[in-house]
């Protein structure tokens, strides 16, 4: 099977290889789009804190069943994205399906070898989530990164009728203002540094778009809504906690999203988030749980995420496709790879 094969940071080739065995509890799927990912990107590069090489990279995907062993309730021909997070299995947070908090959980493509980016992957059974046909031809390596937004969502218990605040638009950050807007959100405003993703938001209905930040942006936020139930933080750093802190309504929300980077700490506005009562929630990854009502929200046709798709590579392309997507960030939300 072609694959990319990642030896070591910045080393990596397209090859063929040997279709991977199933293991006891596993099935063979086929993949037939994978999405790459900025965890894909601090993988590749080496600044990933859990990646473990030599290893196919890629966790983001649409795929169909090869094998599957008796019993699992999976056939050949069934039309699967992965669930990618592994977790121990005896801990209590697996026990409650919480493998976010499992205290030894990896990624398969990225902590554990055998990722999606390869024509077949060896995954298990466990990890599988079913795609109705419709959702798997149009939406299918977009369930993962909507899974995030659907947990960021879940965190926030965003509500019907409220206004939120989306910092950054990259693919988790659309993600998160779609699944809000589907959770029945009043108004969705977006904030990122890029000027070009002005005509991205409005691609998906999003006329409330701005580059300003600091005061500027505060007083922005004021004249367009007053205050804001909720805030998705997608870049978390001081500047978007203080604005947060800010424009928040008395008893508002925000939910940390962005990742940290080495020791990272924050700064708390103490004192407007006392005077408001305000809630800092911090969101990690996702569960399972989220796939499903991903796809579900995806089958009711509640939104449309296609145009989160900006560019499609044969996987023996792959060096173009991430140079593309590291060239020009502000143009490219979700890069896909077709083995």
């Amino acid at each position: 099977m072609l694959a990319m094969m990642l030896d070591e940071p910045e080393k990596y080739r397209v090859l063929d290889l040997p279709v991977p065995e199933a293991g006891d509890g596993q099935v063979l799927v086929k993949i037939t789009r994978a999405g790459i990912c900025a965890s894909d990107l601090a993988t590749i590069h080496g600044v990933s804190p859990i990646a473990a090489y030599p290893l196919i990279p890629g966790h983001e995907c649409s795929a169909e069943v090869v094998k599957a062993p008796d019993g699992s309730g999976y056939v050949p021909g069934d039309k699967v994205t992965v669930f990618p997070s592994v977790g121990c299995g005896n801990c209590p947070a697996c026990d409650e399906a919480r493998t976010n908090h499992c205290p030894t959980f990896k990624v398969q493509g990225i902590g554990l070898p055998g990722g999606c980016f390869a024509e077949f992957m060896a995954t298990g059974v466990a990890q599988l989530v079913r795609l109705p046909d419709k959702v798997y031809d149009r939406f299918g390596p977009l369930v993962e990164p909507l899974a995030v937004g659907m947990h960021v969502n879940r965190r926030g218990a965003t509500a019907a009728e409220e206004t939120v605040l989306v910092f950054g638009t990259g693919a988790i950050g659309l993600a998160s203002a779609l699944i809000a807007r589907a959770m029945g959100a009043a108004r969705v405003l977006l904030v990122d540094r890029f000027e070009s993703r002005r005509a991205v938001a409005e691609r998906f209905g999003f006329s409330d778009f701005t580059t300003d930040s600091g005061d500027a942006l505060v007083s922005w936020i004021r004249e367009q809504v007053g205050a804001v139930d909720l805030v998705l933080d997608n870049v978390t750093n001081d500047q978007t906690v203080d604005v947060s802190a800010k424009v928040l309504r008395p008893g508002g929300r925000s939910v940390l999203v962005g990742l940290p980077h080495g020791d990272q700490s924050l700064m708390l506005p103490h004192t407007d988030s006392y005077r408001k009562e305000l809630s800092f929630i911090i969101s990690r990854n996702y569960v399972k749980d989220d796939f499903v009502k991903t796809v579900a929200l995806l089958e009711s046709d509640a939104f449309d995420p296609s145009p989160m798709v900006t560019a499609v590579f044969p996987l023996a392309e792959v060096d173009d496709a991430l140079k593309a997507l590291q060239s020009n960030p502000e143009q490219h939300i979700k890069v896909l790879l077709e083995p």
